[in-house]
């Protein structure tokens, strides 16, 4: 926890269940909310020795908290590393966790029973309560019934030569360490105006709780350009724009999207230049030139700023 400029017993503790893998960065995110007052509840799928553990951190804390009746089966895996559930009460299934309420009682209460409802009423109320936006949620519809949450995300994007703003970059998530700004759910879209605004709270959270080393690093990942080509992403350290051309710089991520598109392309790595122009994608290694049209979350270039 080098990055830590605060004696605040709260941080250290939520930083130590980070460290020792018992929560994910979005639950410190949600968590330092709770304890802020941006959110009257906090939301964790966990198994029976998180259960314990969280449950001794909230008695630390003087927080109330919750373990729900039902469990979490999951249903499906996409290939982004997403797992979707289904409520199950009962003995409990194979590989299933428990949620776990952090918040006040009331609150906690509230949000079990809203989650066994499956109408749009209870949906748009537990936004509220997990202090999402509700368009956001509305939008989740369609990431569970299959759609990948990334074309969601960015179907109505201009997949030109634009910047958006680092804040919002949810794709982040999908490179480790895994830290974005926003906490677990799936923005409606790369240019939601609420989740910009959200992120800029969350920002704001990690400064005034003196994270400002963490703040720093998280920001230098989000701003790093990325690149949806050939069925893969791409995230580049650095782009250095010269005669037209975006220059690659340092390092450069890789993670397959599409397994049938990247089987069908000759591996194009390690990339070298890419330029759009004309609604279309050019990309360049060391021996060869591809050339695609621009098509959101397929063949597009995302810079942040």
């Amino acid at each position: 926890m080098a990055y830590l400029n605060s004696n605040n017993t709260l941080v250290t503790d939520i930083l130590d269940l980070l460290d020792k893998d018992w929560i994910v960065w979005a639950n410190v995110l949600e968590l330092l909310a709770y304890a802020r007052g941006l959110k009257p509840v906090v939301r964790l799928a966990v198994d029976v020795a998180t259960c314990d553990v969280l449950a001794d951190f909230c008695r630390h804390q003087q927080w109330s908290w919750r373990c729900s009746e039902f469990w979490l089966e999951p249903v499906f895996r996409s290939n982004l590393n997403d797992t979707f559930t289904r409520l199950v009460y009962g003995n409990a299934p194979a590989e299933c966790n428990r949620v776990l309420f952090i918040g006040h009682e009331v609150a906690t209460r509230r949000a079990e029973k809203l989650e066994a409802m499956s109408d749009q009423m209870a949906t748009c109320e537990l936004a509220v309560l997990y202090g999402y936006p509700e368009c956001c949620t509305a939008t989740y519809a369609e990431v569970q019934s299959g759609i990948p949450w990334v074309d969601v995300f960015l179907r109505d994007s201009d997949p030109g030569d634009r910047i958006w703003d680092w804040r919002s970059n949810k794709i982040a998530y999908l490179f480790p360490p895994h830290h974005t700004l926003l906490p677990e759910y799936f923005p409606c879209s790369v240019a939601c105006e609420l989740t910009s605004r959200l992120a800029h709270a969350y920002e704001a959270i990690l400064f005034d709780y003196g994270l400002r080393k963490l703040l720093d690093i998280i920001r230098e990942g989000l701003l790093r350009p990325l690149l949806f080509f050939g069925g893969s992403l791409y995230r580049f350290e650095e782009l250095k724009f010269r005669d037209g051309w975006y220059h690659v710089v340092g390092s450069t991520d890789h993670r397959i999207i599409d397994v049938s598109v990247t089987q069908q392309l000759q591996d194009i790595r390690p990339i070298k230049s890419l330029r759009v122009s004309d609604g279309k994608l050019i990309v360049r290694n060391a021996t060869d030139e591809w050339c695609e049209p621009l098509v959101p979350a397929r063949t597009q270039l995302l810079r942040f700023g």
